[in-house]
């Protein structure tokens, strides 16, 4: 996907003066030639306007500081941009330089994002403290040149500063324009997978032929992922929506993972932006991406958002998941969300509404397309023999792709081992692979068994509980006799039972208020 952009190949101070537009600062003082038309002001007594004129131009060549608040980009988006405009413009930009003598700031690398023909990361170099202003006045006098830096301020915005004489506003505002135009049409996360930090997450190596997706699946990414993203321009034409979800649930193995992956894939590979949440960030990271792609939705760039296990998300936060599903600030451009969960049964059902999500998806068990690919990923080509995997399939029947993966992996082990590590004499037929579902059978049939814990009585708890209780109380009233040397102690151990097990039947539990609540059974 190709992004246009308005900025041009080099930027004159008159552009920036241009580009100012409506910002610009009203001028005190016009120069025309030796003509200084302030002194009408003073027609009848030119000699009055010394004094003023000499204030008034003074003040004009006042440092100042220029801001300029860039919410929700982040410190290399910024950086990039600023630097971008700066080196277009008359002069490009020069050494870094430092207000303090004897400190020369140095500069600073930028990841932009990895190339997805080498895989290798592409980086920048920008100043990473206060570089010069081209094309500005400066007062050789004192030794001071116009500067521009990049700060963050206390609520985490970036901050573009900017030192130039007063007479110079207007360029600045110019100047700031022109960074501002080129975050918006240049974002350096296109086309790039990344996770709320913005940390690029490298996807150059994913080959998304070698993933194992039923054709039912297939066909859900393609509507509402691949489609919406490449062929945007018909869909806005039969208005159909910009935004659109696509959520994928079953058993853990059952490829949710890589389906996601190869959405994410897809997208990133059309110049969309991708954010990846950690789940174990929950509706903190859900926030935080919903917070980040806002500014980038209205820029006017694709995003895809993709989060694993969504029941994470809390209910005490429903309202907040199901805006930000919604995209309250972000109707009419376009998100897509990918979502997962192993535990459908979690799901508030009123986030998976047509609208937030627009296709559920069971992901499980492979079709045998899915199965064929599946095994010609897991099995070398040359250590194929002769495989008919319509034969095969009816073997794994209820096996997820984890346990397929399982299976096939342990027959090569075993044909390794048979050929005594000669890999070339390996071949995987049509009976290996049967041999291969039957020797892991019982491992499935028992991940199938559901657990069965039985839990005690509440009798034998409260028995148990209140028994220690009595135990305690006749020992201590026991103790505190004095008996004869001819005392049978065994016979007073058993009436000692015989007291216990009298106080508990049918003794009861009462609550802080006296209220009976549980009567343990003479049973």
């Amino acid at each position: 996907m190709e992004t246009t952009t308005n900025i041009p190949a080099s930027i004159s101070t008159r552009d920036l003066i241009e580009r100012a537009g409506a910002n610009l600062a009203t001028p005190r003082i016009v120069f025309d030639g030796h003509v200084y038309n302030g002194t009408a002001a003073h027609a009848r007594n030119p000699f009055d306007a010394i004094e003023g004129m000499t204030d008034v131009i003074r003040a004009d060549f006042e440092v100042v500081t220029r801001r300029l608040v860039l919410k929700g980009h982040t410190d290399a988006q910024v950086r990039m941009s600023t630097a971008a405009v700066l080196a277009l413009s008359e002069e490009g930009v020069s050494v870094p330089v430092s207000n303090d003598p004897g400190i020369t700031p140095s500069t600073k690398i930028i990841n932009v994002g990895y190339d997805w023909k080498s895989g290798v990361m592409q980086t920048r170099v920008v100043p990473a403290g206060e570089a010069s202003l081209p094309g500005f006045r400066s007062l050789d006098i004192k030794k001071w040149q116009p500067t521009v830096q990049v700060v963050a301020n206390r609520d985490g915005d970036q901050v573009v500063l900017a030192n130039v004489l007063r007479c110079d506003e207007n360029g600045i505002e110019g100047l700031f324009q022109f960074i501002s135009d080129h975050i918006k049409e240049n974002c350096i996360y296109l086309g790039q997978v990344m996770d709320v930090q913005m940390d690029y997450m490298k996807m150059t190596d994913f080959e998304p032929r070698n993933v194992a997706l039923t054709e039912t699946l297939k066909s859900k990414i393609e509507l509402f992922v691949r489609g919406p993203l490449e062929f945007h321009i018909a869909n806005d034409v039969r208005g159909l929506p910009r935004k659109s979800g696509l959520f994928l649930y079953g058993p853990p193995g059952g490829g949710k993972t890589m389906a996601m992956s190869v959405c994410a894939y897809l997208s990133a590979r059309l110049g969309a932006v991708v954010v990846v949440v950690d789940p174990s960030t929950g509706i903190s990271g859900f926030k935080h991406a919903a917070a980040m792609t806002e500014v980038m939705l209205e820029a006017g760039h694709p995003v895809v958002i993709c989060m694993e296990d969504m029941e994470k998300l809390a209910r005490s936060d429903r309202a907040k998941v199901l805006d930000i599903l919604d995209g309250t600030n972000s109707k009419g451009q376009r998100r897509i969300t990918v979502g997962t969960t192993n535990f459908l049964e979690q799901i508030d059902r009123a986030m998976l509404r047509p609208g937030r999500f627009d296709a559920v998806e069971f992901c499980g068990l492979p079709d045998l397309s899915a199965f064929t690919q599946l095994c010609k990923v897991l099995i070398a080509e040359k250590d194929r023999g002769d495989i008919d995997y319509a034969a095969a399939y009816p073997s794994f029947e209820g096996f997820s792709y984890a346990f397929i993966a399982n299976a096939v992996q342990t027959i090569i082990r075993a044909a390794i081992i048979s050929a005594k590590g000669n890999l070339d004499e390996l071949k995987v037929s049509t009976q290996n692979l049967i041999d291969a579902a039957n020797s892991v059978r019982g491992h499935f049939d028992l991940m199938q068994q559901p657990v069965v814990v039985e839990s005690p009585a509440l009798d034998g708890v409260m028995r148990e509980m209140v028994s220690e209780i009595v135990q305690t109380e006749v020992e201590d009233s026991l103790n505190s006799r004095n008996f004869s040397d001819d005392v049978d102690y065994d016979y007073v151990r058993e009436q000692v039972d015989s007291v216990v097990e009298g106080r508990l039947n049918d003794a009861s539990i009462n609550d802080r208020d006296g209220e009976q609540r549980y009567t343990i059974s003479t049973n």
